[in-house]
C-alpha cells in the first residue's frame, strides 16, 4: 500500500535479528523494539499501533540501534550458517504480491 511501513519494519526486524544480542520474542514496529509478551495492538491502521504494557520499549532503531539493556541476552552473538534447513521448518517467501493481498 502507498505509505505502508511494512518494508521498513521487515528491514528493521532483520537488523535486530542479525546485529543485536537480543534473545527473546520482540515486536519491531515503527522504529521501536517491544517485548513480545508485554505488547498489545491498540490500533489497526496507525503507525503507533502497538504499545508495551507497563514498560518502555527495549530500544529504538534510528540509523543505529539503541538498546536500553533490559532485554534477555544471547550468550554467544556469533552468527551460524547452515547448509540445509530443518525438515520441520516452513520457508515463507515474501513478495510484493503477497504483501499487497
Amino acid at each position: 500500500m502507498l505509505g505502508s511501513d511494512s518494508k521498513r519494519n521487515i528491514l528493521d526486524s532483520v537488523r535486530i535479528a542479525t546485529e543485536t544480542n537480543i534473545c527473546e520474542v520482540v515486536i519491531v514496529f515503527n522504529s521501536k523494539i517491544l517485548r513480545g509478551n508485554k505488547s498489545k495492538k491498540f490500533r489497526g491502521v496507525e503507525f503507533e499501533a502497538f504499545e508495551n504494557m507497563g514498560m518502555l520499549p527495549l530500544g529504538v532503531i534510528e540509523p543505529d540501534i539503541r538498546l536500553t539493556g533490559e532485554h534477555f541476552k544471547k550468550e554467544n552473538n556469533e552468527l551460524k550458517y547452515f547448509n540445509k534447513l530443518e525438515e520441520k521448518v516452513c520457508v515463507l517467501k515474501i513478495t510484493r504480491d503477497l504483501i499487497q493481498k
